[in-house]
This record gives structure tokens, C-alpha cells and sequence, in this order.
């Protein structure tokens, strides 16, 4: 599975390696030393949407 990042209030989450091209890095892993604290925010978003999922399914 291709690594994401993506803005909290931008576009949906992308693969690295799609950032990376766009913006001329060389190695994905320059994208995501650069950016890794966009990659830690979609971590903690992603735990929040399956919380919020597995809450509304969790009814009577």
C-alpha cells in the first residue's frame, strides 16, 4: 500500500508518490521527511473517521 498526506483542509489524501512527482522530488522519501507532519495529521484523521464509524454503528 502507497503511503498518503494530504492538508487538513485541502485535497483528499494523495499517495507520496504522486506529491512527490508533482513537486519535482527526485525520491519520495524527500517528500515524506519534508512533509511528515502532514502524514502524522492523516494518521490521527484516519483513527477519527473509523471512531466516528464504528460509534454510529454501534447502536441499539
Amino acid at each position: 500500500m502507497d503511503q498518503m498526506c494530504g492538508r487538513s483542509t485541502g485535497p483528499p489524501l494523495l499517495p507520496v508518490r504522486v506529491v512527490a512527482a508533482r513537486l519535482g522530488h527526485a525520491d519520495p522519501v524527500i517528500t515524506l521527511r519534508v512533509h511528515a507532519h502532514l502524514i502524522r495529521f492523516a494518521e490521527s484523521a484516519v483513527v477519527e473517521i473509523f471512531t466516528q464509524a464504528l460509534d454510529q454503528g454501534s447502536g441499539p
